[in-house]
C-alpha cells in the first residue's frame, strides 16, 4: 500500500516537474527571463508558483536547468561527429546537419541563444559555459583538421564558428518571421529547413575550400 502511495506521489512529481519545464520553456523563448514571471509559468503549468522553488529553486534555475537539458542534447549529438575519422568537409557537413535537426526539434534553444547574446549573458550559469564552449572546440577541430589535410585554406577558425553558428541560430529563431512571410510577395519563396541546409552546407564547402581543392556537392 504504502509502495503504491509513494509511487503514486513520484508520478505525481515528475508530472509537475514536466509541466513546468515545458510552460518555461515556451514562455522563455517568447518572452525572455525577464520578461517571464513566475506566476506566468506555473497559471500555464497549471501548478501552485511555489512549485518552481520546490523542484527547482527558483526562476533562474528553472532557465539553467532548460539550457542545460538541451545543451546536453547537443553534446549528445555530436559526440560521433566529434571522435569521427571522416574527412574535415565531410564532418563539417554532418555538424550543420546535426545542428539543424537540434534546433528544429528544440525550436526553444535558437531563440533563448539569441536572447542571452544579446543580454550579455547575465542568465547563465558559469557551469554551462564548458557547454557552449565545446560547440566552439569541434568547429575548429573541424577546420583545422580540414587545413591539415588541404581541403580547407587557413582561415580564422572562431570568425568561421561565428559565421556557421550565426547563420543556424538566426534561421531558426526567426521561423516565425519567415512563416509571417510566407504568404508575402516575396521575390522568391521562403526556403524550407532541408533547402536552408543544402544550402549552407554548400556554401561553407565552397567558401572553405582551398584554392586547389573540388568542394563536393551538396
Amino acid at each position: 500500500m504504502n509502495d503504491r502511495i509513494s509511487e503514486k506521489r513520484r508520478r505525481s512529481s515528475e508530472a509537475t516537474r514536466g509541466a513546468l519545464i515545458d510552460a518555461a520553456t515556451e514562455l522563455f523563448a517568447e518572452r525572455g527571463f525577464d520578461g517571464t514571471r513566475v506566476d506566468q509559468i506555473a497559471q500555464s503549468a497549471g501548478v501552485n508558483k511555489a512549485m518552481i522553488s520546490y523542484h527547482f529553486g527558483g526562476k533562474k534555475s528553472l532557465y539553467n536547468e532548460i539550457l542545460a537539458a538541451t545543451l546536453n542534447e547537443a553534446h549528445d549529438r555530436f559526440h560521433e561527429i566529434r571522435y569521427s575519422d571522416a574527412p574535415a568537409d565531410d564532418r563539417l557537413r554532418d555538424f550543420i546537419f546535426a545542428f539543424a535537426d537540434l534546433a528544429a526539434t528544440q525550436p526553444a534553444l535558437p531563440v533563448m541563444v539569441i536572447r542571452e547574446v544579446l543580454s550579455g549573458g547575465l542568465h547563465i550559469d558559469e557551469d554551462l559555459l564548458p557547454r557552449f564552449l565545446e560547440l566552439f572546440k569541434l568547429v575548429q577541430g573541424i577546420i583545422d583538421q580540414g587545413v591539415r589535410e588541404g581541403t580547407f585554406t587557413n582561415v580564422n577558425s572562431y570568425v568561421t564558428h561565428l559565421s556557421l553558428l550565426g547563420s543556424l541560430v538566426f534561421f531558426f529563431a526567426t521561423k516565425q518571421v519567415r512563416e509571417l512571410l510566407a504568404g508575402s510577395p516575396l521575390p522568391s519563396s521562403v526556403p524550407e529547413v532541408s533547402a536552408f541546409v543544402r544550402d549552407l552546407q554548400r556554401t561553407m564547402g565552397r567558401g572553405l575550400a582551398a584554392p586547389t581543392a573540388t568542394p563536393k556537392p551538396a
